[in-house]
C-alpha cells in the first residue's frame, strides 16, 4: 500500500486500489489517534511527500465516513453554528486529514532522542487553532485528549526498509546459542521471516530466521516457552543470521531458536501467527511422480512422513517459494546504507 498506493504521481489504479483498501477498514468508534496506529501499522509509509498526502488524505477520508463526519456532515458545515459555540462538533475530513498529518509530527516532537525541547500541550493546541470547519476551532477538551494519547503511547511508523509490513511484534524473552542466559528482545515477524533487535527502535537487528523448513513446538525449558527448530533435519541447523562485532551479518549456528512470552495467551498467539508465516514448501518428486504442497498449518514433516511412507518417493528434492533472498538483499542494503 506504501509503495504502490501512494505512488505514481496520481495514477487511477493505484488511487482506486488506496481508496478500495481503505474502505475494508473499520474505524467506526475508534478515536482519531487509535484508527491513525491501527493504520500506519499495516504498511510502511513511502518518502515522498505527494505520497504520502494522497495516502492520508484516504485515512482521513476514510475515518470521517466511518464516524459519520463526512466533508459535509458537521454542524459548522451545514450552517449551524451551535457547534461554534462551544457544543460538540463532528470532526470532518478535512479537518481530520490535517489533524492526522498534526499528530505525527507531534509523535516525532516527544518520542524522538534527538529532540530535546518537547512540544508542550498548550503549544500543540495554539498550533491546531483554526483548523476545523470555516476555520473554526477543534474544542480544546479534544487536541488536549489526543496529546495525551501520543504522550503516553508512541505511534510507531516503521523505518526498517527490509521491513515490508508486520504479521506481529512485540517483547519475548529469548534464549542464548552458547550461554544459556535470557535476554529480552523486541521481536517483528514479516514476510516469512521473524527479526529480533535489543530495543523496538533499533535499526538494525541483532539476528534474523527465515521461516523456511521450520517446526514450532511448546516448550517446557521455562513458563510459556516455545522452540522453533529444523523441520527437515533433527537437530540441523537453523538457516539464522547474525549481527557480529564488525556489524555485518553473518550466518549463525543455531539448531534451534528458544523464546517465552509473558502469558499462555500470547504464547499462543505467536504459535499460531509463526505457523501461519511459515513459507510453504513445493516437494518436487525426483521420479516423475506430482509434486505437492503442503496444506497451510501443516508441518513440513508431517508431509515427508507421509510422503516416504511410499516406496516410490524414497529420493526427495525440494525448492522453496519465498522471498527470502529478496528479504535478505534488502537487508544488506540497509545496512550498506547506513
Amino acid at each position: 500500500i506504501g509503495g504502490e498506493g501512494g505512488n505514481g504521481g496520481g495514477d487511477e489504479t493505484n488511487v482506486l486500489t488506496l481508496r478500495e483498501f481503505c474502505k475494508k477498514l473499520q474505524f467506526a468508534r475508534l478515536p482519531l489517534d487509535g484508527a491513525l496506529r491501527y493504520f500506519l501499522s499495516l504498511f510502511k509509509l513511502p518518502g515522498e511527500a505527494q505520497q504520502i498526502d494522497r495516502i492520508m488524505q484516504a485515512f482521513a477520508d476514510r475515518w470521517a465516513e466511518a464516524n459519520g463526519g463526512s466533508a459535509s456532515a458537521s454542524s459548522v458545515e451545514n450552517g449551524d453554528s451551535s457547534a461554534a459555540a462551544g457544543e460538540t462538533q463532528v470532526l470532518g475530513a478535512e479537518t481530520a486529514y490535517v489533524l492526522a498529518f498534526s499528530l505525527i509530527m507531534l509523535n516525532t516532537d516527544l518520542h524522538s532522542p534527538k529532540v530535546e525541547a518537547k512540544m508542550s500541550k498548550e503549544q500543540f493546541v495554539r498550533n491546531n487553532r483554526g483548523i476545523g470547519p470555516n476555520g473554526t476551532d477543534v474544542p480544546r477538551e479534544t487536541l488536549e485528549e489526543l496529546y495525551d494519547a501520543i504522550l503516553s503511547e508512541e505511534i510507531k511508523i516503521e523505518q526498517r526498509e527490509y521491513i515490508r509490513g508486520t504479521a506481529r511484534e512485540g517483547w519475548l524473552l529469548k534464549q542464548g546459542g552458547r550461554v544459556k542466559t535470557w535476554k529480552k528482545r523486541w521481536i517483528i515477524l514479516s514476510g516469512s521471516v521473524l527479526y529480533y533487535f535489543e530495543s523496538p527502535k533499533e535499526l538494525k537487528p541483532k539476528g534474523m530466521l527465515p521461516l523456511e523448513d521450520v517446526i514450532v513446538r511448546r516448550s517446557q525449558d521455562r513458563p510459556f516457552s516455545f522452540t522453533i527448530s529444523c523441520a527437515l533435519d533433527e537437530g540441523g541447523l537453523l538457516k539464522t543470521a547474525k549481527t557480529g562485532s564488525d556489524g555485518a551479518m553473518h550466518q549463525g549456528k543455531h539448531t534451534q531458536l528458544v523464546l517465552a512470552a509473558e502469558s499462555q495467551k500470547e504464547r499462543e498467539l505467536w504459535v499460531n501467527a509463526l505457523n501461519e508465516n511459515i513459507i510453504t514448501m513445493r516437494f518436487c518428486q525426483l521420479d516423475g511422480r506430482e509434486s505437492k504442497v503442503p496444506p497451510r498449518g501443516q508441518s513440513v514433516r508431517s508431509v515427508i512422513t507421509e510422503e516416504r511412507s511410499h516406496p516410490s518417493s524414497a529420493s526427495l528434492g525440494y525448492s522453496a517459494r519465498s522471498n527470502i533472498t529478496d528479504e535478505r538483499s534488502h537487508l544488506s542494503a540497509a545496512s550498506r546504507h547506513r
